[in-house]
């Protein structure tokens, strides 16, 4: 009576090799389906990668499908702000547009630091806008101290230092830039 199991040595072998092989693998002369880890059996030089264990035919760089290095044509991620791209490689990348630059915190902004700004520059919420007691006068961002006599709290606001420059009693006696309180409250004096 057989009871299906190898009777000898020889037997166990020829068992063995008759056991299944996945999708038309080497019992049927083709390539393997599901190679073991690495390269064996996948030809990743010729237009193929690895899924995990699974050999797949490299795909197009195209990040709204996946790049030619992906798997089950999943879309490229990419944080609000970002744009998805595919590197030479053929993987997902993420960059931020023309102008903008990519924060620590993953979304993309004109700025991210003061630094990132200029001279007498602070950068909130992403975008760079000029310190305290500074504006743009000259032309160029923030190149104005709004705390001196020639402009005092806005571009062009000269207090009158001599005599009889309309600050002081009657109108006598000059002025100079003072604040009071915050920077936006600058004024002659």
């Amino acid at each position: 009576m057989d009871s299906g199991q190898p009777t000898s040595d020889a037997d166990a072998g020829t068992a063995a090799e008759a056991g299944s092989h996945d999708g038309g693998g080497v019992d049927g002369g083709g390539i393997d389906a599901t190679p073991p880890p690495g390269d064996a059996g996948c030809d990743l030089a010729n237009g193929f990668h690895l899924c995990g264990s699974t050999c797949t035919p490299n795909g197009a760089n195209n990040p709204s499908t996946g790049c030619s290095q992906g798997c089950n044509d999943t879309p490229c991620p990419a944080a609000s702000g970002q744009t998805a791209s595919c590197t030479d490689a053929g993987v997902c990348a993420a960059g931020c547009g023309t102008g903008t630059k990519m924060c620590s915190d993953g979304t993309c902004a004109a700025c991210c630091v003061d630094s990132d700004c200029g001279a007498n520059a602070t950068c909130t919420a992403g975008t760079c806008g000029c310190a305290p007691a500074f504006g743009s006068c000259m032309g160029a961002p923030c190149d104005t101290n709004l705390t001196t006599n020639d402009n005092c709290g806005f571009c062009g606001d000269q207090c009158d230092t001599g005599f009889g420059g309309g600050c002081g009693v009657f109108g006598l006696g000059g002025c100079s830039c003072k604040g009071s309180g915050g920077f936006e409250n600058w004024s002659c004096q």
